[in-house]
């Protein structure tokens, strides 16, 4: 199978490396986005391409990112329509700090058996309609506030200035009965992982409806983890559906950093991909896993 392999990087370029090295093999396409705000240099990019002497390797418009903000959906959008321009089987949307738990011919043959199957985790049920303020309301100032934990405790007041009005801003759009989903009266609303594997005829869907989802998600909160679940629930792909199959552990924190005390839990989890990892909090877990499923 030919995988495409779409990661949203922002730092820890090392430990980028030797995620590109798994997946250097002939058929494969890699696709880079890189954050604008963070540094990448000709030398990183050179060190990148080198990291790869079968797969091809390409890098997408870059996007300054804040959390919760549209330019999420927009940096992913981007990995998309470009990997829509190329014939692969499947497209795996992960972050730089994600670790592939497999041996490649295990991975490759997981996808082999349940070809044409979409790979989205949705948030349970329970959890949907407390989440649909994400959608319903406008959050106009959140591509400047970011992560509202961070902006405390950096005590960043400007931010924290913007996140007490945009807070206002949601109450009395509350009170006022505002709801732009009305405006898509016939779809319904899904949340979920932003972390996905996806097929070729999805991904193509996914980037027909560009302009619908920027009119629709443009202003929302955490978009990254609605558009794809919105249109997958929405169109005849939901048929054929299984979890995203990434292991995160939101149980030891936000998400837990994996340790080289976790290797045997990683190595025999049923899933193909683990997140969270971290060079400067543990890289021996990093050389640990990868020297086991290279």
């Amino acid at each position: 199978m030919r995988h495409g392999v779409l990661i949203l990087l922002h730092n820890n370029y090392e430990q980028a490396r030797k995620l590109i090295s798994f997946f250097d093999k002939e058929g494969n396409h890699i696709f880079l986005h890189i954050d604008k705000k963070s540094s990448f240099s000709d030398a990183d990019k050179t060190l990148f391409l080198e990291s790869a002497c079968n797969a091809k390797v390409t890098f997408v418009d870059r996007v300054s990112v804040q959390w919760g903000g549209y330019s999420l959906v927009q940096a992913s959008m981007n990995l998309f329509k470009e990997a829509s321009k190329y014939e692969l089987d499947y497209y795996h949307l992960i972050s730089g700090v994600d670790m592939p738990l497999k041996p490649w011919k295990d991975f490759n043959d997981f996808f082999e058996k349940n070809s044409g199957t979409q790979f989205v985790s949705y948030s349970p049920e329970q959890y949907q309609n407390s989440l649909q303020k994400r959608v319903k309301y406008y959050w106009i100032f959140q591509e400047k506030i970011g992560s509202p934990k961070r902006a405390i405790k950096q005590k960043d007041i400007w931010k924290i200035i913007l996140l007490a009005i945009q807070r206002i801003f949601v109450e009395i759009q509350r009170i006022l009965g505002i709801d732009r989903r009305k405006k898509n009266s016939d779809v319904r609303f899904r949340m979920g992982s932003e972390w996905v594997s996806l097929t070729k005829e999805f991904v193509d869907y996914i980037v027909s409806k560009e302009l619908w989802i920027e009119k629709t998600f443009a202003n929302t909160l955490c978009a990254d983890e609605v558009f794809v679940e919105t249109l997958l629930d929405n169109s005849k792909f939901s048929s054929r559906v299984m979890p995203n199959q990434r292991l995160v552990d939101w149980n030891r924190g936000n998400p837990y950093v994996f340790h080289i005390d976790d290797l045997n839990e990683l190595l025999s989890c049923d899933k193909m991909f683990a997140r969270k990892f971290d060079q400067n909090v543990d890289g021996r877990i990093i050389d640990a896993l990868y020297s086991a499923v290279k």
